[in-house]
């Protein structure tokens, strides 16, 4: 995990991986932090062209974890995802379960979480629910804080716009985070703009 953004976010142990490490891989080239591993002098390989030739999310964590076993039965490999490393990370939970049946030593290195950092700005310290990609409207707690993630395409926003309004008013205060290589951008909108904002990317 390499934290939200912000190169202070990325850990030590995470960085004593990738330095050791004798491939390092990345989600994208898109990566926030990709900015700190060029500082680093590490070479990378994106997987972006995974994300661009799968027919659907199931494919593209088969094709993605297959990619980081073949190098992990060669070498040391590490794997550089946004956020904790542990949260909506599907190909990388899939390529350490895979790891493990092939007997390949394997470790995790979380790092700053995604969806506690947007609790965090907004000022929420009594808890929150996570959602990922869909929301799960039973576990919606109206009392609590909400963190929408991964609503990175308008079509998604439009989608879970119409879904909270069957719980919230639609002026109810959003707080939306973008994070960034130097750090959170944030702006405050009302629930009924949700799919009207001019921007949305995979860390919206």
């Amino acid at each position: 995990g390499m934290g939200t953004g912000s190169a202070n976010e990325v850990t030590t142990a995470a960085r004593e991986a990738i330095r050791s490490a004798q491939a390092v891989f990345i989600q994208t080239e898109r990566l926030p932090q990709l900015q700190l591993l060029m500082d680093m002098n590490i070479d990378w390989i994106a997987v972006d062209d995974l994300f661009d030739s799968a027919k659907d999310y199931a494919a593209l964590n088969d094709a993605v974890a297959e990619r980081l076993l073949e190098s992990a039965a060669q070498r040391e490999t590490a794997y550089c995802v946004f956020g904790s490393g542990l949260e909506g990370q599907q190909a990388a939970a899939q390529a350490v379960r895979q790891a493990r049946e092939r007997g390949i030593d394997v470790g995790i290195i979380h790092g700053v979480s995604a969806a506690a950092a947007t609790a965090a700005l907004a000022g929420h310290a009594d808890g929150y629910s996570v959602h990922y990609g869909a929301l799960d409207m039973l576990r919606v707690d109206t009392g609590r804080a909400a963190v929408l993630a991964d609503m990175d395409r308008q079509v998604k926003a439009a989608e879970l716009k119409v879904q909270l309004m069957e719980l919230y008013n639609a002026d109810t205060p959003v707080l939306v985070a973008d994070f960034k290589s130097d750090g959170p951008e944030t702006r405050e909108i009302q629930l009924y703009e949700l799919d009207r904002m001019n921007e949305y990317t995979p860390y919206t």
